[in-house]
């Protein structure tokens, strides 16, 4: 397919005038487009002059040029259309182009270009009106004398021809001052404002090394009073209607290295390929950096970009700062996979390191492997892999208001850490996870997953140790916790210096407050250890109360049903019950719930049940129902999962007993044996009878008919 050439620029067109030495040839210089860029390479280009910028007649050629060198776009030539062409008239001139060696047509360029003033120098060869000559061209050297000149005389060595107001005089050179010009030894006499180097009308002024340009002014065409200076390379530009640009040096015209500047008061230090596309943007120097955003900077390295406001890279290979106000120092580049750092969120920052993120708002991750901080005011110190992403509201009472934080995970380094929560900190270690608000994890796969836990696990395993309800405090060390003490049991915990002081729900101020102490016990074949309750402040004992007036207390079990449950044997000096006076047993009844102080039988019918009595001297006496009148059971018998459940039943002891009159009033010291009466007791009178059918003897009198009689239980 073929290219789309046009004349981009016309740079200029420079004629040669025509006297004996000089020919008809003027120079032509250009700057190609084709239509994706600035070419390079060699190209055949042809020039016809026609009398009109559109169709008209053909004046001269075409004339063909080959294989004319094109660099970035920039061209120059020699143009001769012969003698007699020139002659006042306006000319314009049409340009083709192809690549050399190409086959034709010519791509002609539009529109034609009117040519300048210049060429027609060339008309002077034929001028009718010269004084001395049919035509200037003619005039032989050394025909004119000074006299001819109306000078007064001849000039010395070094003097110029100059006009005093009236006439032409020889004179020295001027230098300096306000009508002379200036000096390679510099100049005496200046006025500032009057005196200067330069263009006094919009064009630009360039000053070149070895016919290469090295340093271009470009006026300020808007009006801000702001210039171009475009130093270094003459591939290095700037984009058109930009003021205030500066590229400093660097760059290059072969492979595309030039420096640009596109956007207003875009600054480039140096180095090769780099851009300035943002207004007051900064390339310090370096390779194929990019500093797109406003106010933005690349200070150097290679391949980075500022691609947001405000934002910066400071160096390394391959970073990105595209978060307002971001900021990458340096690291980026591991050499293979062109992957580097990435400050996307809004006032982030990345230090350095390799494939690391900071895409929270002001989150931070000052170095490492693959690290991402994604939750607001997120840091991590570095380490590989790990994640601080916690950005969950947490709200809290301070001043007397509602205040909420947002963010802020931490984790300070090790590897695949994660803090996904508020507040959430993991400082070091390896796969440890923070899933709880202002929660702490550390060591070796610890889980603070609930909020306001704590959680340290060793490394003795890789299994994970995760808290479980809120506000946990939770230790996995195999090799035991010590304090004050590097001797430590394994798995166990060694306090000393002092001992554990535990007061309410704090600890005592040693010395002057009472609490439970946990201490190493005595010499002398004491105790190895001791739990006691003590008064440093009088130096005396206390009494030692479990976890009152809190649940119960379990000892060999973790689900206690009672103020105190043992699940194991007890062995003890003394002991003194003050719950009650009996010694009972649970039994399952035939019947209803029997009343409490009821007599209770044997039942035939089920076996290893009773039943209330309800006959005289019933030698299948069992019991009485404790609990009547407030008396409970002292001691309660029972064996889980085989005898248990049913009613109790005192088997000894003191307790109350409905009775009866029925043989007579009852006095204390009397036999009590079962009534007729259902459920009651009553007096024994007949002793023989009574043998196998005693309950025991009365310890309280009955005179009305019926009511309750303290009883001491003796069953006989």
């Amino acid at each position: 397919m073929k290219k789309l050439y046009s004349l981009w620029v016309l740079a200029w067109i420079a004629g040669m005038g025509h006297v004996a030495a000089q020919g008809t040839a003027f120079t032509y210089q250009g700057r190609l487009n084709d239509g994706t860029g600035q070419p390079s390479g060699n190209y055949d280009l042809t020039f016809t002059l026609y009398d009109a910028s559109t169709d008209g007649n053909v004046i001269a050629g075409p004339l063909t040029n080959s294989a004319v060198a094109v660099s970035n776009g920039l061209f120059t030539t020699m143009v001769d259309f012969g003698s007699g062409v020139f002659t006042g008239q306006p000319y314009w001139l049409e340009i083709g182009v192809i690549t050399n060696g190409g086959t034709p047509p010519f791509d002609v360029l539009s529109p034609r270009q009117q040519l300048t003033p210049t060429p027609y120098a060339i008309f002077s060869s034929d001028a009718t009106h010269a004084a001395l000559a049919d035509s200037a061209s003619s005039v032989p050297d050394g025909v004119i004398s000074a006299l001819q000149l109306n000078t007064l005389g001849a000039p010395n060595t070094g003097q110029v021809l100059a006009y005093n107001g009236s006439q032409l005089v020889w004179q020295d050179p001027v230098v300096g001052g306000n009508t002379g010009g200036w000096s390679l030894n510099g100049n005496l006499g200046t006025t500032a404002g009057l005196n200067f180097l330069g263009t006094s009308d919009n064009q630009p002024l360039e000053l070149k090394v070895a016919g290469a340009r090295a340093l271009r002014l470009e006026p300020d065409l808007v009006g801000d009073g702001a210039p171009n200076v475009i130093g270094g390379s003459p591939g290095n530009w700037v984009s058109n209607s930009i003021v205030g640009a500066t590229i400093a040096g660097g760059g290059a015209t072969l492979s595309g290295n030039s420096n640009m500047v596109t956007a207003a008061w875009g600054t480039i230090g140096g180095g090769a390929r780099n851009l300035a596309g943002g207004q007051y943007a900064f390339v310090g120097s370096g390779f194929q950096n990019t500093a797109s955003g406003y106010i933005s900077t690349v200070a150097g390295g290679a391949y980075n970009f500022a691609s947001s406001n405000e934002s910066a890279v400071l160096g390394g290979a391959f970073n990105n700062a595209s978060g307002i106000g971001s900021v990458v120092a340096g690291g980026g580049w591991d050499g293979s996979s062109a992957q580097g750092n990435i400050a996307s969120g809004t006032a982030s920052f990345i230090g350095g390191g390799l494939i690391n993120q900071s895409a929270g708002a002001q989150a931070a991750v000052a170095g490492g492997f693959g690290n991402s901080a994604s939750g607001s005011t997120a840091a991590i110190g570095g380490g590989d892999n790990n994640s601080a992403s916690g950005n969950d509201v947490v709200p809290y009472f301070s001043g007397g208001f509602v205040r909420f934080l947002v963010g802020d995970s931490t984790i300070g380094g090790g590897a695949n850490n994660v803090a996904s929560a508020t507040g959430a900190t993991v400082p070091g270690g390896a796969f440890n996870t923070v899933s709880g608000d202002l929660s702490f994890a550390a060591g070796f796969h610890a889980k603070a997953a609930t909020d306001g836990s704590f959680v340290w696990a060793d490394d003795s395993t890789s299994t994970d140790f995760s808290s479980t309800v809120s506000d946990q405090f939770l230790i996995r060390a195999s090799g035991g916790v010590g304090i004050g003490t590097s001797s430590t049991p394994p798995g166990g915990m060694m306090v000393a210096s002092g001992g554990l002081g535990i007061s309410g729900a704090s600890s005592p101020n040693y010395g002057t407050a009472s609490g439970v102490f946990i201490e190493k016990g005595g010499g002398g074949g004491g105790p190895i250890g001791a739990v006691f309750a003590f008064n440093y402040a009088s130096f005396t004992s206390l009494p030692l109360c479990l976890n009152t007036p809190g649940g119960n207390v379990g000892i060999g079990t973790t689900t206690p049903q009672n103020t105190l449950d043992v699940n194991g044997t007890t062995r003890t000096h003394s002991i003194i019950i003050t719950g009650g006076s009996d010694l009972a047993e649970p039994f399952k009844m035939s019947y209803d719930r029997i009343p409490q102080g009821a007599v209770v039988v044997i039942d035939e019918k089920h076996p290893g049940q009773l039943r209330m009595s309800a006959a005289a001297y019933d030698t299948r006496v069992a019991g009485i129902v404790s609990g009547a009148n407030g008396i409970h059971p002292g001691i309660a018998l029972q064996q889980d999962g085989a005898l248990d459940g049913g009613q109790n039943v005192a088997l000894t002891g003191r307790v109350y007993v409905q009775a009866d009159n029925s043989n007579g009033d009852i006095k204390p010291g009397d036999l009590l044996t079962t009534s007729g009466v259902p459920g009651h007791a009553m007096k024994v009178t007949d002793h023989f009878r009574a043998q196998g059918a005693i309950l025991g003897k009365a310890m309280s009198g009955l005179d009305p008919k019926t009511g309750m009689v303290l009883v001491l239980v003796t069953l006989q």
